[in-house]
């Protein structure tokens, strides 16, 4: 009969140390409106402090008529600059890549949520990368208001968080206003894909 030989576990070992999350220290909207055309750029900013390699998301959710047109990526002083490849084409070269332990990104857009957007990237040990994403969207009226609708979904506490928004418009603003910074747990349901950070001004 063969004997079962069981490993006796030392019950004061330790199991190995979490590896820190990589971290996002910086986060900035630039948002220019011109004659109610309005152009944003998110810069995003993270570090991976680990000795491995370990995947950054980035998610940003569009305002719903807002469209990208361009994305950069910046590792170790390169610049990476988005182009379309066929979906399992794309996901295929990135996954080959991350178990290369490289560099790579890829974006993926929802389905379900068409207005939300995935970068997924391997970060090298000890790195840093920053996105720059730039989209753009024409302002509706409503009720003689225009709303500029910003989300911020950092994820986690950024230690440097800045908005900036610049309007040029032909007629005179009457009115300007900055509400509160809302949680999507404060807003209505309906809203809660487009409401984060909301401008709204009223031109004569």
């Amino acid at each position: 009969m063969a004997k079962q030989r069981l490993r006796n576990f030392d019950k004061s070992e330790k199991a190995p140390p979490k590896l820190p999350r990589p971290e996002m220290y910086s986060l900035r909207v630039d948002s220019r409106v011109a004659y109610r055309f309005a152009t944003t750029v998110i810069s995003s900013r993270f570090a991976n402090p680990a000795n491995t390699s370990q995947e950054v998301f980035f998610t940003v959710a569009l305002p719903d008529t807002a469209f990208i047109s361009g994305f950069l990526m910046e590792v170790s002083g390169k610049v990476y600059e988005a182009y379309v490849k066929e979906k399992e084409e794309a996901k295929r070269d990135y996954d080959q890549a991350v178990a290369a332990g490289q560099a790579a990104a890829h974006v993926g857009l929802s389905a379900r949520d068409s207005n939300q957007f995935t970068v997924s990237v391997n970060l090298e040990p000890l790195s840093k990368v920053t996105f720059n994403l730039t989209y753009e969207e024409l302002l509706t009226r409503r009720l003689g208001v225009y709303n500029l609708v910003i989300n911020l979904h950092p994820g986690q506490i950024v230690r440097d968080l800045q908005v900036d928004v610049f309007i040029k418009e032909s007629g005179n603003i009457t009115l300007l206003r900055v509400p509160e910074l809302r949680s999507v747990n404060e807003i209505d349901p309906e809203e809660a894909n487009k409401c984060m950070y909301i401008l709204q001004y009223i031109l004569t």
